[in-house]
């Protein structure tokens, strides 16, 4: 069983092992890990690989996807999912395509799946307190600040601050 859907500029997909060294390269830079909760930086091709074993599509939050442009379906150019409970979204873009509205693009189509495959009224999300850029996508989604927290990233030494957002779809 898979799920996909495609925006704009953007094909979002089932991860499978071949994504391994792309997720590597772009989840493993420390930029980009010190934001995510679980990949370090670098990050071992076995976690990579733990990490997409448990990210297939089950009919049921508790999945991640691959972003790809639309003309290049078998490149990452990041990931997206959702899950957790309650249930949250979660995102990251190669830097080389930071700036280009591709995380609000797939965002709005996770939201969507969300909405009409899973019939979730609400979800939430998070960002670390020093992450200015999802903060900016989520409010330009329509995210609303509900609080905030302390999270724990492979990539940091200890815990951060996190401000946890919520929005209705």
């Amino acid at each position: 069983m898979t799920i996909r859907y495609t925006t704009g500029r953007l094909l979002a997909r089932d991860l499978d092992h071949s994504d391994i060294p792309e997720l590597q390269r772009i989840a493993g830079r420390n930029d980009v890990a010190r934001m995510l909760f679980s990949a370090k930086s670098p990050w071992p091709r076995d976690e990579v690989q733990d990490w997409i074993d448990n990210s297939y599509w089950t009919g049921k939050a508790g999945f991640r996807l691959g972003l790809c442009l639309k003309d290049d379906p078998y490149h990452v150019v990041g990931a997206i999912g959702l899950g957790g409970d309650p249930v949250s979204c979660a995102f990251f873009i190669d830097p080389v395509h930071w700036n280009k509205g591709y995380a609000t693009e797939a965002m709005k189509g996770l939201l969507s799946v969300a909405s009409n495959e899973l019939g979730l009224s609400e979800v939430e999300a998070d960002h670390f307190h020093d992450n200015p850029a999802s903060r900016r996508v989520l409010i330009k989604l329509g995210f609303c600040e509900i609080g905030t927290g302390l999270g724990t990233s492979a990539a940091r030494e200890e815990a951060e601050p996190v401000v946890i957002y919520a929005k209705e779809i």
